[in-house]
């Protein structure tokens, strides 16, 4: 079986989406170590730090394979959390 996210969590207080996997992992990642752009026409440039509201609308996105903050227009997929991970190790079963 191939793991997906079923859920995900925005919690303030540390700055962190919680991602939770069909195989019951679960998955912290600080927010502010997402490399967030935006276009302006000509280039990407860094997007304005979204602030706590903006965040918490984030919902599984793209069947289970990626994260959305529609409030910001940014997505990322599990390959995108996962390499937040302090490790150089792929997870079993963890990426898409």
């Amino acid at each position: 079986m191939e793991n997906k996210i079923i859920d995900v969590c925005y919690i303030s207080g540390s700055r962190e989406v919680e991602v939770t996997f069909t195989n019951g992992a679960r998955l912290a990642c600080p927010v502010d170590a997402l490399e967030m752009l935006t276009w302006t026409g000509s280039e990407f440039v860094s997007a304005p730090r979204p602030t706590d509201e903006q965040l918490s609308s984030v919902r599984v996105w793209a069947g289970g394979y990626a994260i959305d903050f529609p409030e910001i227009n940014q997505n990322f997929d599990i390959d995108e959390l996962v390499a937040l991970l302090p490790i150089d190790r792929k997870l079993a079963g963890v990426t898409s």
